[in-house]
């Protein structure tokens, strides 16, 4: 669940230092001043002490239940936010929703909008047995107006997207302001792409890039993508690949294939850094087995070129196994088609009817509904799909187009592996 449970951040009435004698001093003033009905005290006797189990108190569960409910019968309004999250995560009760909710609108603004958050996520995730997006607006809504930065994101994303409210480009770009503004990184990454792209704003790459920056420096890994290419490019800003790199080897610590697409191109050409086609070429492959297709597309077109480097894995002792290489050949077997594929190591060829076409293997092998299948990009926009190729006698090949979106044709092939 992404409901909320912040409590010690309270701007609770009794401070509370955790850990020595002065904490175990406040905490006995506080039960002492909450045993005589004071409301605030009883409040921070729940939340402060008795929820996280600080302050020289144990953690409790059924006793900050009952200070919480002694200060709330009192009027105090905040002590319904924990009392919906002790129900919401079923701390010391059984977990129950409807009676969180019916808490969290008991304690409406209570902790800057945390308690409408909460409302809102609890609608949102169908925390009550069916998603309410209506509902979910309305309160994240709410929350960001009480100073919930995590609901302006949210808010956010439902008017770009146009979920339970009408798509308004302007108004997401305000709410995500408004949590960019306090460093949320994904809110970040949203106001530099509506610069990108002039949504909802006038386009301007030099606000999208320095959005970019903030949010990638911030940990998202998109804009770490973006950030490199603009500064590759020289959009925004003059070009710089050494910042290009900073970036883009950040995206690729942390598993982005865009970035190693463009970090890529970086050692290719040589920009900004030493040549290094080996180092160029394996990036390319990673991003291509990561299922990018630009990376399998330039993989297949290096190779062509005679410019695609692998790094040599044999042992310097062990006698070169390119002489006797294993091939998969699959021939067709059905009338009127002449076809034969034929594949070895991360190479292929497909010839049909006296037309041959190159192919790069995609290592992302899968079974869907038991047949084995592993893909192919080739030349002239065509995929292939090899399926069920370890039984050679029920195989068959599946031409493809537009990156595997539209089917040319299927048909049952015989497979058989042979040495060169």
């Amino acid at each position: 669940m992404n409901l909320k449970f912040f409590l010690a951040s309270l701007p609770f009435i009794f401070a509370v230092n955790t850990g020595d004698a002065k904490a175990e001093s406040q905490f006995e003033s506080v039960k002492k001043a909450a045993e005589a009905g004071d409301a605030h005290a009883q409040y921070s006797l729940g939340a402060d002490f008795y929820i996280p189990g600080e302050g020289g108190a144990d953690k409790d569960y059924a006793e900050a239940k009952k200070w919480l409910e002694k200060s709330a019968s009192q009027g105090v309004t905040d002590a319904y936010y924990p009392l919906g999250v002790l129900y919401s995560f079923g701390f010391g009760v059984e977990k129950d929703h409807k009676k969180a909710v019916e808490f969290y609108k008991k304690a409406g603004a209570a902790r800057s909008g945390s308690a409408y958050f909460n409302l809102a996520e609890t609608y949102r995730q169908g925390l009550l047995g069916k998603k309410d997006d209506n509902q979910a607006i309305k309160y994240y809504k709410l929350a960001s107006a009480a100073g919930d930065r995590k609901a302006s994101e949210m808010a956010g994303w439902y008017y770009e997207t146009g979920t339970a409210v009408r798509q308004n480009y302007k108004t997401a770009f305000s709410y995500y302001r408004n949590a960019a503004e306090a460093n949320f990184a994904s809110s970040q990454a949203a106001i530099g792409r509506f610069y990108d792209d002039g949504l909802g704003v006038k386009e301007n790459n030099k606000k999208a890039l320095e959005w970019y920056q903030k949010a990638a420096d911030n940990g998202d890994i998109s804009s770490m993508t973006n950030a490199g290419a603009m500064y590759k490019e020289g959009e925004g800003t003059e070009r710089n690949y050494s910042m290009a790199k900073r970036y883009l080897e950040k995206g690729v610590e942390n598993g982005s294939p865009e970035s190693m697409y463009n970090l890529a191109g970086l050692y290719i050409n040589g920009l900004g850094v030493d040549k290094d086609l080996i180092k160029g070429s394996e990036l390319y492959k990673g991003s291509c087995d990561k299922g990018f297709q630009e990376g399998c597309s330039t993989v297949k077109e290096l190779r062509s070129k005679g410019m695609y480097h692998a790094r040599s894995t044999k042992p310097a002792n062990k006698p070169d196994s390119t002489t006797m290489p294993q091939r998969l050949v699959a021939k067709s077997i059905e009338s009127g088609i002449n076809a034969t594929f034929i594949w070895e190591g991360d190479d292929a060829v497909f010839e049909a009817n006296d037309h041959k076409i190159d192919c790069t293997f995609m290592p992302n092998e899968y079974s869907k509904e038991n047949q084995l299948a592993t893909t192919f990009v080739c030349t002239e926009n065509v995929q292939i799909i090899l399926k069920n190729f370890k039984d050679t006698q029920n195989s068959y090949i599946a031409v493809m187009t537009d990156n595997f979106k539209k089917e040319v044709k299927t048909f049952s092939v015989n497979v058989y592996v042979s040495k060169g």
